[in-house]
C-alpha cells in the first residue's frame, strides 16, 4: 500500500493542476457557447432557453448588451446560492463572468447564416459542445444550472432535469410571444434538443446513464454529499474484502451523464484513494429518471 500513498506536496500540486485545468475548460467552454449564441442564435431570436434568451430579449428592448443583462440576472441567483459547495460556487462564478464577457465580445461579429434551421442546428450543436466542456470542468455558466440547484434545495423530491426543461420551455414560449412569431419557438426547441443531446454525448460517451460502485473508507461522507448536493439516492451494499477478510460498505448510485463529473469530483474530494467502477446503463426507470408506469 505504501506505493499508493500520495505525499502532501504532490497532492497539493495535483490539486492545483486540476483546478487550473478545470478553469481552462470552463472558460473555453463558455467562449464556445457564447460564440454559438452570438453567431447563430441570438441575432435571429432563437436562443434555446436559459438566461441567454432573456438576455437577447433585454438587448432587443433595452440599451444594454445581452452579456450585461445575463450578468445582472445572475446576481440574485448567486446571492441565493451562497450555501452551495464552495468549489462549485466559485467555478460557476468564473463561468458566469466569462460567459457574460464572451457574449459581449462575440456580439461584435456578424451572424454567420440567416437560415433559421441551419442556425438552430449548428448553433445548438456548438452550444452543446461548449456547455459540455464547461460541465467537464466541474462548473457551470450560471443561469439555469444555479436555478436548478436552488429548486433542488427547496424541493428535494422534484425531478431536476424536468424542472430545468420546463423553465427553458417557458422562456422559449415567452420569447415567441414577445417577438410575435411562434415559428421561432419551434426552431429554439430544435436548438435546445440538439444542445442537450450533444452535452449528454460529451459527458456520457453516448450512453443515457451510468451506474457507479464506490469502494471507500469515507462512504458516509460520500453518500451524504451525493444525496444533498445531487439529489440522487445511494444504496449501501455490504461486502467483504477477500484479501483482507474485513467487512466493508460499497456504494451503488445511478446518475445521468450530465451529473457524472459532479459524482467523480465528490468522490475524489472525499477520498482520493477511493475505487470507482462505472457501468453504462441502457435504460433507467424510477425516481429521477423515466417513469416506471410507462412500461
Amino acid at each position: 500500500m505504501k506505493g499508493f500513498l500520495v505525499k502532501p506536496r504532490e497532492a497539493k500540486n495535483i490539486k492545483y493542476k486540476t483546478t487550473v485545468r478545470d478553469l481552462l475548460f470552463i472558460i473555453c467552454g463558455c467562449a464556445i457557447s457564447a460564440a454559438a449564441l452570438d453567431l447563430f442564435l441570438i441575432p435571429l431570436h432563437i436562443a434555446p432557453g436559459g438566461l441567454a434568451a432573456l438576455g437577447g430579449i433585454a438587448q432587443h428592448y433595452l440599451p444594454i448588451t445581452a452579456g450585461i443583462a445575463v450578468a445582472v440576472m445572475n446576481i440574485p441567483l448567486f446571492l441565493a446560492s451562497l450555501k452551495m459547495k464552495k468549489v462549485f460556487f466559485y467555478k460557476s462564478l468564473v463561468g458566469a463572468a466569462a460567459f457574460s464577457l464572451f457574449l459581449d465580445l462575440f456580439s461584435r461579429f456578424q451572424v454567420i447564416t440567416d437560415d433559421l434551421m441551419m442556425a438552430a442546428i449548428f448553433g445548438g450543436l456548438m452550444m452543446g459542445v461548449g456547455f459540455g466542456i464547461v460541465f467537464l470542468g466541474g462548473g457551470s455558466s450560471g443561469g439555469t444550472d444555479i436555478a436548478g440547484w436552488l429548486i433542488l434545495r427547496k424541493f428535494p423530491n422534484i425531478k431536476l432535469g424536468r424542472a430545468i426543461l420546463i423553465f427553458d420551455l417557458v422562456i422559449i414560449a415567452v420569447q415567441s410571444f414577445i417577438y410575435g412569431n411562434i415559428t421561432l419557438g419551434f426552431y429554439a426547441a430544435v436548438g435546445m434538443y440538439i444542445n442537450s443531446k450533444v452535452i449528454d454525448s460529451i459527458l456520457e460517451g453516448g450512453t443515457s446513464a451510468k451506474t457507479a460502485y464506490v469502494i471507500s473508507g469515507q462512504c458516509e461522507e460520500i453518500a451524504g454529499r451525493i444525496t444533498k448536493e445531487m439529489g440522487r439516492g445511494v444504496t449501501g451494499l455490504l461486502a467483504k474484502g477477500m484479501y483482507t477478510g474485513t467487512d466493508r460498505l460499497v456504494l451503488l448510485c445511478t446518475v445521468s451523464g450530465r451529473e457524472l463529473p459532479r459524482l467523480k469530483k465528490i468522490v475524489k474530494e472525499a477520498d482520493p484513494n477511493a475505487f470507482i467502477i462505472m457501468n453504462d446503463v441502457k435504460e433507467v426507470l424510477g425516481e429521477g429518471f423515466g417513469s416506471i408506469n410507462n412500461i
